[in-house]
């Protein structure tokens, strides 16, 4: 890691606890790792009343009707909202509103503490705007972030055809043709060894 901090999320304790015991594997010292689930993610860069402030505007946004335009009139029309909803042919798409986002940045973050490289695990557990608020942090403080999940998996407000990791700025690897699991049958008899994913 040459010295770099590195945060590691998941959806659980336990999650992130296993995640940490992996990473551990490549001589990362201790003392360069940050973890915490989702919410101690964000709580490591939003005041607590902006974490309040960001869970009401993302039900807001996550209610919205599509086909509704009062509603998303009214929430475009609100210039200290969170997002702004933009529709474009059938899409709709959430603008966010990054000065509003600086106001609800921590005002004591210490540079030698900020990560250089997150790492999030089963990422389909982010909704889009928890996404974009994540992916205009890592822009302000140079972060690099590494997600990883199964995007056919079910999560919070993703599925395999929705847009929620559409319109960030990311390179995203290259998809399997298969799933896989650590215990099930396609472990041990669909998938050759090298790509098994193993139980930590």
């Amino acid at each position: 890691s040459d010295g770099k901090i590195i945060y590691v999320s998941a959806p659980t304790i336990t999650q992130v606890n296993n995640y940490v015991e992996s990473i551990k594997k490549y001589n990362i010292e201790p003392d360069l790792i940050q973890s915490g689930t989702k919410n101690e993610l964000f709580k490591f860069f939003i005041t607590s009343d902006g974490i309040t402030e960001i869970n009401r505007e993302i039900n807001k946004v996550n209610n919205i009707d599509p086909n509704n335009d009062n509603i998303i009139n009214l929430i475009s029309n609100n210039s200290d909202g969170l997002f702004k909803v933009i529709k474009i042919e059938n899409r709709t798409i959430l603008e966010l509103n990054t000065k509003k986002v600086d106001t609800l940045i921590r005002k004591k973050l210490e540079p030698k503490f900020i990560p250089e490289i997150i790492l999030i695990d089963e990422c389909t557990q982010y909704s889009q705007p928890e996404l974009q608020i994540l992916n205009y942090l890592a822009e302000k403080f140079n972060i690099k972030i590494i997600l990883s999940g199964d995007s056919l998996q079910k999560g919070i407000a993703f599925y395999a055809d929705s847009q929620a990791f559409k319109d960030l700025d990311l390179w995203q690897s290259t998809r399997l043709n298969i799933s896989i699991r650590s215990a099930n049958n396609q472990k041990n008899n669909k998938c050759p060894p090298s790509l098994r994913k193993r139980t930590l």
